[in-house]
């Protein structure tokens, strides 16, 4: 095995711990509905990552940060 095989199997092995263990201590609490903002947010970002333009991902990556941003204030002024 090359060096980028064994990271990529410690990463994996990881990841499934790191599920198990979320599996086994999750607790039953009400989950909140995510807000138009947030999920506007999410797509900009992943567009913004799957762009090969350096330019435009990272414009859609900031707008999708100011768009979380703009929603946690908004949250924040609710409560």
């Amino acid at each position: 095995m090359t060096a980028s095989q064994i990271y990529i199997f410690v990463v994996f092995i990881a990841l499934l711990l790191i599920g198990a263990a979320m599996f086994l201590f999750k607790k039953k609490k009400k989950r909140k509905k995510a807000t138009f903002l947030i999920t506007l947010s999410m797509i900009f970002v992943v567009v913004g990552i799957v762009l090969n333009n350096q330019t435009m991902g990272y414009i859609f990556i900031g707008i999708g940060v100011l768009f979380a941003i703009i929603d946690i204030i908004k949250k924040s002024k609710k409560n």
